[in-house]
């Protein structure tokens, strides 16, 4: 710990934090059962863990009374009961929050869950404390792997040595057998007379068989992953490229036009999804990225997004920002939108998230009361389209599909910013392929560059990734509003 301190981010008040604490607790503990050991005698002992109870709850008090003992980080709280993600919609919009399904466990572990399993099962029958330590390692691993997705890197240690004691116990009678084979008297009639090497020898292939096609065949998954193409590439478009050799080069084109193009002080606006991207490869300026501890500033951008044109100006004007940028993805056949990673699917945190902060953006005056939203899904859902953004889906068939009969525009989301810069980009798409289209006004909004409008649909199954940089048109901005 003294040494992650170091770590800028970090800083010597990490130390200081409630999740923290309580191993700086053990570490105490651990200092005291050596002490109590080498006492001798009973008073000592006792004077021993008084002064350290002591020592322990006299800290305590003292640092909450001074104000410098932290709390604990609402998605930490979030890993031990996953129900509270309800009432912050921030932490709940991050994908690598969710709750794991069973399906991602089978994917990331694949068939050696079965060995881990037995492991358990065999470290039962046996609790010795080694073994009683990798059960509840194992236990808790697993359940904060399963209440949050991204802790399957923290589950992977447990996991292995769990695995790898089923599979030890499983071979364990086969390789006695196969070292010195009992002779086991049987009935006549069974046809055997004892059991051979043959049937151990089956056995261990048949287990060494099942670890070899979950983990070395076709290809090693350590191998595989050097053939992936990068975050940028692949983790921006939910659907997989038919070939790795051809990767999604939308954003590395809108990076490296931002890179060549723009200054590293020009602020661009943004979701906080694309952060990091704009920062490292674009070298522009963003107002969030994945390390943003700022609430209130992803609630401001949202806000943005959500707003009319005019609203989101007041807001982009606090923030300096010249450009504003929107990823979009589309059906290639259709030319409509298709939720593969873009902002047609992130719009409902947009507007949850921003409206946890109603009361602020009414009383600083930035939307009146009936305009504002609150956070709460179903009445985001009535308000901007319960379909896609700026459509309402009526099902009158009750079949539980969007026919194009049951589509009815809402204006109120069609009216969002978001919704414009997303639109405007798909209908450009749409005239140049000859797939019809029409005009969407922008009013203080000009296109710069968007990157994907000579993407036929060809290179990933039929899907289009739009990203769009507009520019902000602040001399129009202010001849309509001189005051601001």
């Amino acid at each position: 710990m003294l040494i992650a301190i170091n770590v800028p981010k970090l800083s010597p008040n990490y130390l200081l934090t409630s999740a923290i604490l309580p191993v700086a607790g053990v570490f105490g503990l651990l200092c005291l059962a050596e002490v109590v050991t080498n006492v001798k005698t009973t008073k000592w002992k006792v004077v021993s863990v008084i002064l350290f109870l002591a020592l322990i709850l006299g800290g305590i008090i003292a640092l909450s009374y001074t104000g410098h003992m932290q709390g604990i980080a609402g998605k930490f709280i979030s890993v031990l009961n996953p129900f509270t993600r309800e009432a912050s919609p921030l932490i709940e919009s991050v994908a690598e929050h969710r709750i794991s399904a069973w399906g991602s466990i089978y994917y990331e572990f694949g068939i050696i869950i079965i060995f881990f399993i037995i492991g358990l099962f065999f470290i039962l029958g046996n609790l010795n404390n080694r073994n009683l330590f990798l059960l509840v390692f194992g236990l808790t691993s697993l359940y904060f792997a399963c209440s949050m997705v991204r802790l399957f890197v923290l589950m992977a240690p447990a996991f292995s040595l769990l695995a790898a004691v089923g599979v030890s116990g499983l071979l364990k009678p086969f390789v006695a057998l196969l070292k010195e084979p009992p002779k086991i008297g049987i009935k006549k009639k069974y046809g055997l007379e004892r059991v051979g090497k043959e049937f151990s020898g089956i056995a261990v292939f048949l287990i060494f068989l099942m670890l070899m096609v979950n983990l070395a065949f076709p290809m090693p998954r350590v191998y595989t992953q050097a053939y992936t193409p990068t975050t940028i590439s692949s983790g921006s478009l939910s659907v997989s490229p038919q070939y790795l050799s051809t990767p999604v080069i939308e954003w590395i084109d809108m990076l490296h036009y931002m890179r060549t193009t723009l200054s590293p002080t020009t602020v661009v606006c943004s979701w906080w999804d694309y952060g990091y991207w704009m920062t490292v490869l674009g070298n522009v300026t963003s107002l969030a990225d994945n390390a943003t501890v700022n609430g209130t500033q992803i609630e401001n951008i949202g806000f943005i997004f959500m707003a009319n044109e005019t609203q989101a100006m007041k807001m982009l004007k606090l923030y300096n920002a010249s450009y504003i940028l929107v990823y979009t993805t589309i059906r290639a056949d259709t030319g409509e939108w298709i939720n593969a990673g873009g902002d047609e699917g992130k719009w409902i945190w947009m507007a949850a998230i921003s409206g946890k902060a109603r009361e602020r953006f009414i009383n600083d005056s930035f939307i009146s009361a009936d305009e504002m939203w609150n956070e709460t899904i179903n009445y985001i859902r009535d308000l901007f389209g319960n379909y896609t953004l700026g459509t309402n889906w009526i099902d009158t068939n009750k079949d539980g599909r969007a026919d194009q009969s049951e589509l009815q525009p809402n204006f109120r989301g069609q009216n969002a910013t978001i919704y414009k810069l997303m639109r405007y980009a798909v209908e450009s798409w749409k005239q140049k392929h000859g797939k019809g289209g029409s005009a969407i006004e922008l009013i203080y909004f000009t296109p710069e560059f968007i990157a994907g409008l000579d993407n036929d649909g060809s290179k990933y199954g039929g899907v289009v990734p739009l990203v769009c940089l507009y520019k902000i048109n602040w001399d129009k901005y202010y001849s309509e509003h001189p005051s601001g």
